[in-house]
């Protein structure tokens, strides 16, 4: 690299930068039946749009919708958003570094997978003790994303898979019109560069509602914990129809393949045509796990080992063993309780 040469960008999605949250602070946040809103939040955004619809499945309490309106205060009272900027890469990447830092000043660590945006506004924290947050891809680009509306900034959240892994990864677009200004990664608190082929939902700048819907589809995991598996796959129905991404399909076949959800029977076809188009779209291990404990819930359990020991051979992870050993028991077991 040559003198006054600036080093390459990263590639979006490339690793995690420190602080790293403890395991111990990724635990499922309480559920309040009895909450009531008393606070009223002062600034709008798709994430106060998205704790709201988090708090019909588990109650969020008000010093989350606090900690998001101190988020952009601190933010707007030191940057501004101005589309005229005669140099607007530069302004982005000011408005971008100043999010990521509020963030980390509000102690916002890395934990993943962080599920939903209400996980990770919550306090980790003892009383007394310095704050602790935890935040992912996601969660930290849906809050991203409601500072840059309340800056009126034109960004937009970006899906991609991970190469060798279960998971995707989320960053930020800014735009200027359709040209692609800057992409930031929240995990890396970096300007990034997405990595080329991505094709489809794949870096794609997504809309507001898809987006809304991306985040509905993040929902199911507060009504599962409470065992309300009906209104999970009701959030993955509506999902599907504002989001085209993958995972959602795989989701709602998973849900499908290992909970008590009502009329089971009847849902099997719905399973299976929904996991065969995750892994049509992305023949992931993960997806092509999900359609073999679809194949046991059928009692096919000849094509669920056949793709299972795929599975294995690919990616040799602990639960994919584990379910190719139920199907292969005496009687043969589905992947219900998984």
């Amino acid at each position: 690299m040559g003198f006054g040469q600036q080093p390459p960008l990263p590639r979006c999605g490339s690793g995690n930068t420190e602080p790293i949250a403890p395991r111990s602070d990724g635990k499922n946040r309480p559920c309040d039946p009895n909450g009531k809103r008393l606070y009223v939040p002062r600034h709008k955004g798709i994430g106060f749009e998205i704790l709201d619809s988090e708090s019909q499945a588990c109650f969020v309490p008000d010093q989350e919708y606090r900690l998001l309106d101190k988020l952009i205060d601190t933010i707007i009272s030191k940057v501004k958003y101005d589309s005229a900027s005669t140099s607007p890469a530069d302004q982005a990447r000011t408005i971008s570094i100043s999010i990521s830092t509020a963030m980390l000043d509000a102690g916002f660590a890395l934990y993943i997978d962080t599920e939903t945006l209400s996980d990770a506004l919550i306090d980790r924290n003892a009383a007394g003790e310095p704050p602790r947050r935890i935040f992912d891809c996601d969660t930290g680009s849906l809050i991203f994303l409601t500072v840059a509306e309340n800056l009126n900034a034109p960004v937009a959240m970006v899906e991609m898979p991970l190469p060798h892994s279960k998971y995707h990864h989320n960053f930020v677009r800014w735009l200027q019109g359709q040209i692609t200004l800057l992409e930031w990664d929240m995990n890396l608190r970096s300007q990034c560069h997405a990595p080329p082929g991505l094709n489809g939902f794949e870096g794609k700048s997504m809309s507001r509602e898809e987006t809304l819907g991306y985040a509905l589809s993040l929902r199911p995991n507060l009504w599962e914990r409470q065992h309300q598996y009906d209104r999970a796959l009701t959030d993955f129905h509506t999902s599907i129809i504002l989001y085209e991404g993958p995972d959602v399909y795989n989701n709602l076949a998973w849900l499908i393949a290992t909970s008590e959800v009502s009329n089971r029977d009847i849902l099997k076809d719905e399973a299976l045509t929904a996991s065969e188009h995750a892994v049509h779209i992305e023949p992931t291990a993960n997806y092509k796990d999900t359609l073999a404990c679809v194949y046991a819930l059928r009692s096919d359990f000849s094509n669920a080992i056949s793709i299972e020991r795929d599975v294995v051979g690919e990616a040799p992870d602990s639960e994919y063993q584990r379910h190719l050993a139920l199907f292969k028991m005496v009687p043969p077991k589905d992947c219900t309780g998984q």
